[in-house]
């Protein structure tokens, strides 16, 4: 009787006339060939299909996610407003870069909230957009900085015993560290 009852349902006539094979999406109202080429699948739907095409499936992802992303970015700006609220003043007379960025990078959760905010920006930006473009470029200079000031060629993992040493030895050289000045913290747990 239910199985009547759905037969007696009357198809709108757009969908009553469209050709065999073919499947119109459910939201761009366009005929597409119903195949795995225009339509994602899905086996809970009587033509194993889903009812959108997967453009239209892709820029709904696509929405929500700008959306989501501009939640988080809300979010973390109502963070940096908390924490700039409780700040106190402070500090040296005359600051420096590195207490200026230290204090800067309080307020906006530590690096991993400075992280989270210029990926958060990046997604919130049009893709292909002037926007977009200029924070990849500002993630690529801070890429080459780091890369510059570390003056390491690979990660540590991937370097030979040998090459570790070199490395080691640079390191100490352009710091100006005095090999054998630093005391071990478990030598000085047994001297006290």
């Amino acid at each position: 009787m239910a199985s009547e009852r759905r037969r007696a349902v009357k198809l709108p006539k757009r969908i009553a006339n469209t050709p065999a094979g073919m499947k119109i999406c459910g939201h761009c109202q366009k005929e597409f060939p119903r195949n795995s080429d225009w339509f994602d699948r899905d086996g809970t739907k009587e033509d194993g299909f889903k009812n959108w095409c997967k453009q239209c499936r892709a820029e709904k992802r696509q929405q929500k996610e700008l959306a989501e992303a501009a939640d988080t970015i809300k979010k973390m700006d109502l963070a940096v407003l908390g924490n700039l609220a409780q700040a106190k003043p402070g500090g040296t007379t005359i600051p420096h870069a590195a207490e200026i960025y230290q204090n800067v990078m309080a307020l906006m959760g530590g690096v991993q909230g400075y992280a989270m905010r210029l990926v958060g920006e990046l997604l919130a930006a049009p893709p292909g957009g002037q926007i977009r473009q200029r924070y990849m470029t500002q993630i690529d200079k801070m890429a080459v900085a780091v890369s510059d000031s570390n003056k390491v060629s690979m990660p540590a993992e991937m370097m030979s015993d040998e090459d570790l040493e070199t490395e080691l030895a640079k390191r100490e050289a352009r710091m100006k560290i005095v090999p054998g000045t630093f005391t071990d913290v478990t030598d000085a747990k047994e001297a006290g």
